[in-house]
């Protein structure tokens, strides 16, 4: 049971990370201005949000706003990922995290099934103990 799940599961996720892998591709922008710190609630932040500036495979530039490492100065390359429609989205999951879902849905399905399996055998057990203890009432 486990391993079906598990089994199951992977190849999910193996499918998305496949599709995620075709549509998206990864390219270099250019830091259109000092990369400055958010702040953040803490006062420190590990990034900051900078406009961003790259060329299509057609030759058009484009912009956005993107999250980089803080301090980073004006016309430093970054690496971005695009989806087909050419936004600005996350890379694609690791081959990792496919593994360790497997795992996990894999694990999940085998206590489930365990305490499905424990629970019934309980449920019938003290079934046939009332039934026993009732027709031992009567002598």
């Amino acid at each position: 049971m486990g391993w079906a799940g598990g089994s199951a599961a992977h190849t999910h996720f193996e499918q998305l990370r496949q599709t995620q892998v075709a549509e998206r591709h990864l390219v270099t922008a250019e830091l259109l201005a000092d990369a400055r710190s958010d702040g953040g609630s803490s006062g420190t932040s590990a990034g900051a949000r900078v406009l961003v500036r790259w060329r299509s495979d057609q030759a058009w530039f484009h912009t956005a706003t993107v999250r980089v490492a803080a301090g980073q100065r004006e016309g430093t390359r970054a690496q971005l990922w695009l989806d087909a429609n050419g936004n600005t989205t996350s890379p694609p999951a690791p081959a990792g995290s496919v593994t360790a879902a497997g795992i996990a849905a894999g694990t999940t399905a085998a206590l489930g099934a365990s305490a499905f399996v424990g629970g019934t055998h309980q449920g019938i057990r003290r079934a046939f103990e009332r039934r026993r203890f009732k027709q031992w009432e009567p002598e």
